[in-house]
């Protein structure tokens, strides 16, 4: 998790080496982006969350093919599948 930038970072291997860039990002649409509730990727948090943007993610948790996501400052859960 990498709370600081509102996302989540899936490597679909375990890194071997540092600096290992990750294969998905949940919470922002691409790698670049870093702003909380930013959904139109404007640069800007945005008023209201959104199904897939995150505010200070301090905890995940993985069960079979779920993956959980406490997504502290927006006071919920949110939970993904597996594909």
């Amino acid at each position: 998790m990498d709370y600081s930038n509102h996302r989540v970072l899936i490597w679909n291997t375990f890194p071997t080496a540092s600096f290992t860039p990750a294969d998905l990002v949940l919470g922002q649409s691409d790698f670049t982006h870093y702003q909380a509730n930013d959904l139109d990727q404007d640069d800007t948090q945005d008023t209201e969350c959104s199904d897939r943007t995150f505010n200070y993610v301090t905890g995940i948790y993985l069960y079979e093919t779920l993956l959980f996501v406490a997504d502290n400052n927006n006071n919920r859960f949110l939970i993904f599948q597996a594909q």
